[in-house]
């Protein structure tokens, strides 16, 4: 499964779950399951979505720092 396909189903899982513990706000039952499973999801989508971002910037970072210390 590729990472935009993980994010975007992580993405639908989190609204369904939102959907839920609202109802269950409204009845007035626990939520406590579904908030911990939320939880799961919202950081595991944050690890999916640093990880994409930093690909390029880190290995540029990285040599650049080789770089700068050859010149030096």
């Amino acid at each position: 499964m590729s990472t935009n396909t993980r994010i975007k189903t992580i993405q639908s899982e989190l609204e369904r779950i939102n959907q839920e513990i609202d109802m269950k706000i409204l009845r007035g039952i626990s939520y406590k399951k579904e908030s911990k499973h939320h939880k799961f999801l919202l950081t595991h989508l944050s690890d999916l979505l640093k990880n994409k971002k930093s690909v390029g910037p880190r290995w540029f970072a990285k040599a650049a720092h080789v770089m700068s210390s050859f010149l030096l």
